[in-house]
């Protein structure tokens, strides 16, 4: 162990309605994800629907990054770049 974090994914649909909040929330090849029918279901604005599931719909410039991370108001020297 060399006392780094490293994501595993979820195991279970209950992980991920506590993760979003969201009853509508599942867990599918230890990813969560969020079902809908249409964008507008999906929340925050950086989302949409593609095939029944909410996904991220990409940036245009770096200050996007860091509002889809919440960093929007974080400390000079966090950074989050559009690539």
């Amino acid at each position: 162990m060399d006392g780094s974090c490293v994501q595993t994914g979820c195991s279970t649909d209950r992980e991920c309605i506590f993760l979003f909040g969201d009853g509508r929330a599942t867990c599918r090849d230890k990813v969560c994800r969020i079902g809908c029918s249409t964008s507008y279901e999906c929340g925050g604005g950086f989302e949409v629907c593609d095939r029944g599931e909410c996904v991220f719909a990409g940036c245009q410039n770096d200050a996007e990054c860091r509002a889809v991370l919440g960093l929007a108001h974080a400390r000079d020297g966090v950074r989050a770049e559009c690539r």
